[in-house]
């Protein structure tokens, strides 16, 4: 390339980083390296979330390690596992310097699952609180780690066991100092991790809620699989079969019907969410 024709392309990709995934898939993975080194890791890592697994982590392959390893680390671990079982063998190992072990670790519980499977699909970065959690505990969390926070906050007893969930709506009208456990629901759907693609979209739970918890034959819960993520699984089932999609849209109204406004800003919020609400207001 002249040095007008990188330009140009380096311009594209900062400003159409969607876009410029659907180009990326169709060059080579070194011409893709080559273009994305140039650029900072978040620029990358958004241009490559755009494309398809494979193509990704043809990309990284062709990559110096360190920005490689960089760019995985800040993926959300669901994002990061699709790439990384697209990996050549021996590659993932060779990355494992350049990850922070905490995440590395994840990644590779993650990775064991069979692909598709509810423990390969799940976030494994839900709420979750002990049971004598207050309402006041649980809106400090909320607020230290407001990329974490989803609709559903999930309750485990002393052994990690799954025991209750409850949502953003009841904690907002609930007393600072109640504890969880005399809000939450005690009867939680809930998925085994073990439990296969078909299983995952035939669960009556979608019926109901727009996010299912996730726990092992023990009952420790692992992860939450949401909403999102079904869809993907429908759209590869339909893709697959020619079948419709099963109707899941009572779930997605949920969320919206109540609306996020109601949730963090509405009538009846306790003192102790106010703070949040303002720190979201500012942002």
């Amino acid at each position: 390339m002249n040095k007008l024709t990188m330009q140009l392309a380096q311009a594209f990709l900062e400003t159409h980083p969607s876009e410029a995934a659907k180009v990326l898939e169709t060059l080579a993975p070194k011409v893709n390296a080559s273009l994305l080194q140039k650029q900072s890791p978040e620029q990358s890592r958004a241009i490559l979330r755009g494309m398809l697994p494979l193509d990704a982590a043809r990309s990284l392959e062709a990559m110096e390690s360190s920005l490689a390893g960089a760019i995985i680390s800040g993926w959300r671990p669901r994002q990061a596992t699709r790439c990384c079982r697209h990996f050549q063998p021996k590659t993932f190992a060779s990355l494992l310097p350049f990850i922070p072990k905490k995440r590395a670790a994840l990644l590779k519980r993650l990775l064991k699952y069979p692909e598709n499977t509810a423990g390969a699909l799940m976030d494994p970065n839900a709420f979750v609180f002990r049971r004598n959690s207050s309402v006041k505990r649980a809106w400090e969390q909320i607020r230290k780690h407001p990329q974490s926070t989803f609709y559903y906050l999930y309750v485990i007893d002393t052994h990690h066991k799954l025991i209750g969930v409850l949502n953003l709506r009841e904690l907002a009208e609930a007393e600072p100092e109640k504890k969880l456990s005399t809000l939450m629901n005690t009867e939680v759907d809930h998925l085994f991790d073990h439990a296969s693609q078909q299983e995952i979209l035939v669960h009556p739970g979608w019926r109901k809620f727009h996010a299912l918890p996730v726990v092992d034959d023990q009952e420790v819960f692992l992860g939450v699989i949401r909403y999102a993520s079904l869809r993907l699984l429908e759209e590869q089932e339909e893709q697959s079969t020619g079948r419709a999609s099963i109707e899941a849209g009572s779930a997605l109204g949920e969320l919206y019907g109540i609306g996020l406004s109601m949730i963090l800003g509405g009538a009846g919020m306790n003192k102790a969410a106010q703070p949040l609400i303002k720190s979201k207001e500012g942002t």
